[in-house]
């Protein structure tokens, strides 16, 4: 009686531990090679990694380009300067200019890659000659402002007890926010081999971790437990069983890619 009361107190453990170890089995055995042949073949389920377009640690490619490179640090910087804020529990979007600033970090990666698309693949330049530098900078800039709109989503949707304070409380914020993004684009930038390679991984951690984020929103809604998580131990099977989907997910799309790279060779 007292083990079953023990296995029972302990369940959730089991399960979401099982289903972390599932997710990491997945990539460790879908994805053909060593550690970064399994590191790219994560990165080529969500770019189009094209040399190119990518920064280089000695003669090894990031697994990511430059400007998907610069969308996940972004994500990692917002994610940090949110939390050593206090406010990665908010649950409030920013109002007014700070607001439009925000959208216009999404038009300046956007406009940014439709002139990168048009140079290289149609050979018009638009409006500039890209290069890796832009392509960095306007994608850590939509890295930040994607991610001051998920997590207060986040927040609003899977906490019955959330921050009711907008994630930005002013210009300063913001600011001081682009300062610190810019610091690790220049580290990206102008950064040698061993920099390059800690804040290569530390991007691509970022694919699994925010589409995790995502999912586990779906999941919490589906499960129809949106607005009444207390804990985030309240969540760990939902946030298992989302990595454990993002995981899969992402083997299949890489395996997507690999198949249509072949089709065009």
């Amino acid at each position: 009686m007292q083990k079953q009361r023990w296995l029972r107190k302990h369940q959730d453990h089991f399960l979401s531990g099982g289903l972390v170890a599932l997710a990491l089995a997945i990539w460790w055995f879908g994805f053909p090679g060593g550690l970064y042949a399994k590191a790219f073949g994560i990165g080529s389920a969500v770019c189009n990694q094209l040399p190119s377009h990518s920064y280089f640690f000695g003669q090894h490619q990031f697994p990511l380009c430059a400007r998907c490179t610069g969308q996940y640090v972004g994500f990692w910087t917002t994610t940090f300067f949110l939390w050593r804020k206090g406010r990665l529990g908010a649950a409030r979007l920013p109002r007014g200019r700070l607001l439009f600033a925000i959208i216009l970090l999404f038009l300046f990666w956007a406009v940014d890659g439709v002139n990168s698309y048009l140079s290289t693949f149609l050979g018009y330049t638009l409006l500039y000659a890209p290069h890796n530098a832009l392509r960095l900078l306007t994608g850590s800039g939509e890295g930040i402002a994607l991610t001051l709109l998920v997590w207060p989503f986040f927040n609003s949707l899977v906490w019955r007890y959330s921050l009711d304070v907008p994630v930005l409380t002013g210009w300063n914020d913001f600011f001081l926010l682009l300062a610190a993004g810019l610091g690790i684009d220049a580290a990206v930038h102008f950064g040698n081999y061993a920099m390059r390679l800690f804040l290569a991984y530390v991007a691509l951690a970022g694919v699994p971790v925010f589409l995790s984020l995502v999912l586990a929103m779906i999941v919490l809604l589906v499960a129809g437990r949106d607005d009444q998580v207390e804990r985030w131990r309240d969540m760990q099977v939902y946030a298992a069983l989302a990595f454990f989907l993002t995981m899969l997910m992402l083997l299949l799309l890489g395996w997507l890619h690999g198949l249509l790279l072949l089709s065009i060779r």
